[in-house]
């Protein structure tokens, strides 16, 4: 799990680091959605930072959601109305199986 990790953690910062080079030109963000732009509602950065700051955003957001989602689970987990998941289910020990030995 950790290699995997790592490998993940590696092709992210490559891309990243492509997405920098590629995208180094400036581009202006207007907070201000009326035609005449007003510089105090408007910022200039390079294109790369642009995107990576909105997938930023984006994981924040989505894992606020899933935090909000999550939640109510552990509520009702905590006042013990969510049955137990080994009392609906024959849970075999690890490696045991309901086949005899020598069959697939």
């Amino acid at each position: 799990m950790k290699r995997l990790r790592k490998i993940l953690f590696g092709v992210a910062a490559l891309f990243a680091s492509l997405l920098a080079l590629a995208n180094r030109s400036f581009v202006t963000v207007s907070f201000d959605p009326i035609p005449p732009r007003s510089e105090a509602w408007s910022i200039e950065a390079p294109l790369f930072l642009v995107i990576l700051a909105a997938m930023f955003c984006g994981i924040l957001i989505g894992g606020f959601a899933v935090w909000l989602g999550q939640r109510r689970v552990d509520s009702i987990a905590r006042d013990g109305q969510l049955p137990a998941i080994n009392s609906r289910v024959n849970v075999a020990p690890h490696g045991a199986t309901d086949q005899p030995p020598g069959s697939f």
